[in-house]
């Protein structure tokens, strides 16, 4: 992970290039690579500024495993059981947790700025509003599956002498923010500006991605399923922010009754970005 100084001296650096070639198409994309710099280290920031202490991280970890038993949900330490003895999988769980969330998102904004720069504001107020809304909730602190004491799941990561997280544990607050998971929603954000944008019918393979994502955070020890699912609904909110000022302006426009609702069915698609080739 970047640190913030790291990020944010990044970012003045990217800016500052981008800047002096801002009549070029190549000078524009690194300026616009600060800017997500810039908004990293500043998630980064409020994150550091806002998650300060730790009590109550183990009561919420219990109050998670009632609310995933009533839900009829499997237990993390049951899926990790079946994947423990299969130690390249575990392996592979391990990389894909520490390193898959970043690329993904990055990806997206690079396909759509050089390919669909007309969608690509759309891309990235998706990315700044999902992250934005998951801030107060990280804030909270609650353990994730691995530190549960007597849960018995495993830290799969230290398992395997490649350890992602500090010893501190517990102590840590930075470890306690693993609701909701910015590792699901990044993956499934980054999924639904593929299936959005594209018209590909090869489009719908980019939700093995978040499929993957799902499993590894869970698989590791990192994150509940329900911190994966509290990321979808962000994310399906988030969509719904992106799409609001349409549908209010096809609502507002005074069409007869009998036009509206074929106006707001040819406007439908609209509240996303239009499909293309």
């Amino acid at each position: 992970m970047i640190s913030v100084q790291a990020a944010a001296w990044l970012a003045v650096g990217l800016f500052t290039v981008g800047w002096l070639g801002r009549r070029t198409l190549l000078g524009r994309a690194v300026r616009e690579t600060g800017v997500i710099f810039a908004l990293y280290a500043l998630w980064q920031q409020v994150l550091n500024m806002t998650v300060l202490h730790t009590a109550g991280a183990v009561g919420r970890g219990r109050w998670i495993i009632h609310a995933e038993k009533i839900l009829h949900l499997p237990s993390e330490k049951s899926v990790q059981e079946w994947f423990l003895p299969h130690r390249s999988l575990i392996s592979f769980a391990n990389w894909y947790y520490a390193v898959a969330h970043y690329p993904d998102v990055i990806a997206m904004l690079v396909w759509l700025f050089f390919w669909h720069q007309t969608r690509y504001r759309w891309g990235r107020w998706l990315l700044i509003i999902a992250t934005g809304l998951s801030l107060p909730l990280q804030a909270i602190p609650v353990a994730p599956p691995r530190l549960m004491p007597g849960l018995g799941v495993v830290d799969t990561a230290r398992l395997l002498g490649h350890p992602i997280y500090s010893p501190a544990g517990l102590r840590d607050p930075s470890q306690l923010t693993a609701m909701p998971s910015v590792h699901c929603l990044w993956a499934s954000l980054a999924a639904a500006g593929f299936l959005v944008v594209s018209h590909s019918r090869w489009r719908w393979v980019v939700l093995l991605h978040p499929a993957i994502t799902f499993w590894a955070v869970v698989v590791t020890g990192n994150h509940w399923w329900l911190d994966g699912i509290c990321s979808l609904g962000l994310l399906a909110i988030t969509l719904a922010v992106l799409a609001a000022p349409r549908i209010v302006r096809t609502w507002s426009g005074g069409s007869p009754p009998a036009n509206r609702m074929a106006k707001v069915s040819s406007s439908s698609s609209r509240a996303f970005p239009p499909a293309c080739p």
